[in-house]
């Protein structure tokens, strides 16, 4: 089901903006915070990501690893993801220490619904070795290039017809 950010109702019917849900979101939204992004010292920002989880949309620190701020801003503010930069996972399957990075990521970022995502996955190996970390997710080049959202729809058709031959 393709992302929809808010339920305006049956076709051929008005509804008042008042009267929009957003249960059909639900799930299908989601937010990336790059974690360069400086959050502290916005009182704004705890009320409007609260507002935001309320209505379903997750929240996800992007390029983790990068800066200084991880740790503090997992413990202050909802994320229900953690991406791991790409700069950590180029090299994952020949060097030790980065794997070790990706773990201590994964041990770090470990409480209940929350996501880890490893980013820039391009090869086989790095995929063997994210497989290996077994509360780990991955994304990359070696899944898809980004697409549009005309493709997509194509890819998720095509998907679909393949799975019912099946």
């Amino acid at each position: 089901m393709p992302a929809v950010c808010a339920d305006y109702g049956k076709r051929g019917t008005e509804q008042e903006p008042s009267e929009i849900t957003y249960s059909d979101a639900r799930g299908s939204l989601e937010l990336e915070i790059g974690e360069g992004v400086s959050l502290a010292g916005r009182t704004f920002i705890d009320d409007l990501l609260a507002e935001l989880k309320e209505i379903g949309v997750s929240i996800a620190m992007d390029d983790s690893g990068t800066g200084y701020s991880s740790m503090s801003y997992l413990r202050t503010y909802p994320f229900d993801v953690l991406k791991i930069d790409r700069s950590f996972v180029v090299d994952i399957a020949v060097d030790q220490a980065d794997r070790e990075r990706i773990n201590a990521a994964i041990a770090m970022a470990h409480r209940p619904n929350l996501k880890v995502v490893a980013e820039g996955v391009e090869t086989e190996g790095q995929l063997q070795c994210m497989k290996q970390q077994r509360h780990a997710y991955a994304q990359g080049y070696l899944f898809s290039k980004p697409v549009s959202a005309e493709e997509l729809a194509a890819m998720l058709d095509t998907d679909v017809h393949m799975l019912r031959r099946n």
